[in-house]
Parts: C-alpha cells; sequence; structure tokens
C-alpha cells in the first residue's frame, strides 16, 4: 500500500517524525479504506496533527467517491507510530510512574541527570465527568503535576507543557474527575532548577 506524505512536510527539511495510519469503516465492505501517510508534526505525537488528519480525510472521501459510498455512515479512526526520528512521547501513566519528562528519555531517564522541575497548575475550560457519571462544570478545581525536565530549551518547552498538562490530566482523574483531553485544562507552567 502507497504512503502518502502530509502537507507538513513541504520543505526539504522537515524531519519525518510519526507515520499515521488512518481507516475509513463502514457497514458495506467495499467502503473500508486505509490510507498512510508520513509526518512530519514536531509535538503530540499520539494523534494526527490538524493538517495530517484532515490531508488523509480528504484521501479517504475521494476513494469513498470513486467507489460509489456514502461518507454519511463511515467513521474515522486513527493511529500513529513516532518514526524515531524525533523524541520518545510518554503517556500520562509512564510519566507519574517515572517523575521525568519525555525529553529524559535521551538520558536513560537518569534522575541525575535532571535539570529542572516543572511544574503545572490546571484548571478545567470544559465540563468533566465525576465519579458518578456526571457532566460537572467547576472552572475553580486546581490539578496539579510536577515533573523532571532534562531539557528546557525553546525547542523542548511545547512538549514538556503538554507532558505537565497530561499528568495534570491524569490526577484529575485519581481525584475522581474526568478529563476528556487534556487539551481542556488551563495550565500555568513554572520551571525552577534543581538544587
Amino acid at each position: 500500500m502507497p504512503v502518502d506524505k502530509s502537507p507538513n512536510c513541504a520543505l526539504y527539511t522537515d524531519t519525518v517524525s510519526t507515520l499515521v495510519h488512518m481507516s475509513a469503516d463502514s457497514t458495506d465492505n467495499r467502503c473500508k479504506i486505509e490510507r498512510f501517510a508520513f509526518s512530519c508534526q514536531t509535538k503530540a505525537f499520539e494523534r494526527p496533527d490538524s493538517t495530517t488528519e484532515a490531508f488523509l480525510k480528504s484521501k479517504i472521501r475521494e476513494d469513498l467517491k470513486s467507489r460509489g459510498c456514502p461518507e454519511a455512515n463511515v467513521t474515522f479512526h486513527s493511529d500513529t507510530n513516532i518514526m524515531g526520528a524525533r523524541d520518545i512521547e510518554y503517556s500520562a501513566e509512564r510519566l507519574v510512574k517515572l517523575g521525568m519528562a519525555s525529553n529524559c528519555n535521551l538520558t536513560g531517564n537518569d534522575p541525575n541527570q535532571a535539570t529542572h522541575t516543572i511544574r503545572a497548575n490546571c484548571s478545567p475550560m470544559f465540563d468533566m465527568v465525576d465519579e458518578h457519571g456526571n457532566r460537572v462544570r467547576d472552572y475553580r478545581k486546581r490539578f496539579l503535576s510536577e515533573l523532571s525536565a532534562c531539557d528546557i530549551s525553546d525547542e523542548a518547552m511545547p512538549q514538556l507543557q503538554e507532558d505537565a498538562r497530561k499528568v495534570a490530566a491524569h490526577n484529575a482523574g485519581i481525584n475522581g474527575y474526568i478529563v476528556e483531553k487534556p487539551e481542556h485544562l488551563a495550565c500555568t507552567f513554572s520551571i525552577l532548577p534543581h538544587i
């Protein structure tokens, strides 16, 4: 199966970071379509960025049209594989277990190599689901996170903030509130050197 290249890889200097697989499922077997694309996104590797997602959906829609399939009953699914050209991105559970940001992977997750601590103080911007399954809105709630970091450069900062936000969302779940997406948290960050 051929692999397309996302428009986010427009420049020859862009580095491929992720292989994205997207499928469109339907009750009609002839309307099940799969597409792959290399993406040059620089963050949030666990899902395709908006450029790659829109690109793959447009390709799949073209395929559906050429097969005479209606788009109305089709559901899209996607998953990603990191190509290794970028740093590894840890899940919230792994971040909590290690107590270290994803960029500490480059130092073998050695706590002695961590130079700073990133702290996040987050509050929800959208409804949450409480432990009883009710949708609740409480913008005054605060969820905290703290991770050791091994790189605080400008290039590392978006991933550091994403890691801290994911841990805050995880901590919300421990406290009985499910945040649908970490991006639904508004956070203030502080970075302090290790002493």
